[in-house]
């Protein structure tokens, strides 16, 4: 009996370095996980900052193409507008010319016919 007790008290031991011993194993495993978990925060927090610079730097980018793109259409637009006011400028005299020798043959003809 008393071996057994012996025994016991030995294996009672052994079992509580053990216990011990993975105990202070599993909190610094827990240790290490929040440490990572913080740093992964941080660089994930680090991502977005950057993620969010590029978004704001891209659609900054795209604005001003668009608005680039938008005053070269303008520009053609008038560009286009004062070409075709100069054709029917340039129309309107010729038709004008064309009604004064119409208008003048017209006088020729009364003359040669009177």
């Amino acid at each position: 009996l008393r071996s057994d007790i012996i025994k016991y008290n030995c294996e009672w031991k052994t079992n509580s370095e053990e216990v011990a011993k993975l105990t202070k194993k599993l909190n610094s495993l827990r240790k290490e996980r929040e440490e990572r978990r913080l740093e992964l925060e941080k660089e994930l927090e680090e991502l977005k900052r950057d993620f969010d610079a590029k978004k704001k730097e891209l659609n900054d980018k795209q604005e001003l193409e668009e608005k680039k793109v938008e005053n070269e259409l303008n520009e053609h637009a008038e560009r286009s507008q004062k070409h075709i006011e100069k054709l029917v400028a340039e129309r309107d005299a010729l038709l004008k010319r064309r009604e004064e020798k119409k208008q003048e043959y017209v006088e020729q003809e009364n003359c040669m016919k009177a």
